[in-house]
């Protein structure tokens, strides 16, 4: 919250040093590489956080944004199928937001 992201992103990495299953600490660590515009980074985090809460609408979502950003638009739609099977109004949001543009 306070806007010191390379700080974020060690400390998150020395959390998941300590619980690697830790979905919350690699959600928390793409959060923190999407804010330094580390997009790929993000993309690879989100990931790992999706494949540990396969159902965190919230993660998928916010790992179809950083598809988006990192450019890897026909990601975003197997994404985007996959967040309408867990809640189809935030799958909504992500389609305005990263198909449609």
């Amino acid at each position: 919250g306070l806007g010191q992201y390379d700080k974020a992103v060690s400390a998150e990495e020395n959390a998941l040093r300590l619980k690697p299953d830790d979905a919350d600490a690699w959600y928390n660590l793409s959060a923190a590489y999407g804010s330094l515009g580390q997009y790929d980074k993000a993309v690879s985090a989100f990931q790992e956080a999706v494949r540990l809460e396969p159902d965190d609408a919230n993660a998928w979502f916010k790992l179809g944004l950083a598809l988006k950003l990192d450019g890897r638009d026909s990601e975003v739609i197997t994404v985007y199928k996959k967040l309408k099977t867990l809640d189809p109004a935030l799958a909504d949001k992500l389609f305005k937001l990263a198909v449609l543009p």
